[in-house]
Formats: C-alpha cells, sequence, structure tokens
C-alpha cells in the first residue's frame, strides 16, 4: 500500500505492536507534502476509472 513506508520500515526490529505504531507516525508526521499529493492525485484517478466502470473494481 506504501512502498515508501515498506522501504523505511525495511530491516528493522520491533519489539511490540506499539513500536511500529510509533515509527509509522513518526513517518507519516516527517512526510512531505509533496507525497499526500501525489497520493491523493492517484486516488482522484483511480476513482474516476471506478466511476466510468459504474463501480466496478478497478486493477493498478
Amino acid at each position: 500500500m506504501f512502498p515508501a513506508l515498506k522501504k523505511h520500515l525495511g530491516g528493522k526490529k520491533f519489539e511490540s505492536d506499539a513500536e511500529v505504531q510509533k515509527e509509522v507516525n513518526t513517518w507519516l508526521r516527517e512526510a512531505d507534502g509533496e507525497w499526500y499529493s501525489a497520493g491523493i492525485d492517484k486516488f482522484i484517478v483511480r476513482m474516476r476509472k471506478v466511476l466510468e466502470k459504474n463501480g466496478d473494481y478497478v486493477e493498478k
């Protein structure tokens, strides 16, 4: 779902779910606005495709 987050977490070891959640929250807070903007743009394109297909599932 989030390739950049997956890359960031790759190879790290966590002792608990809480540690994972903390690391993910930190990463999300530090992500720049361009990352969010690009994600929203991709989402809009995908939702347009869904609407064009009358709500049917759309592959990437």
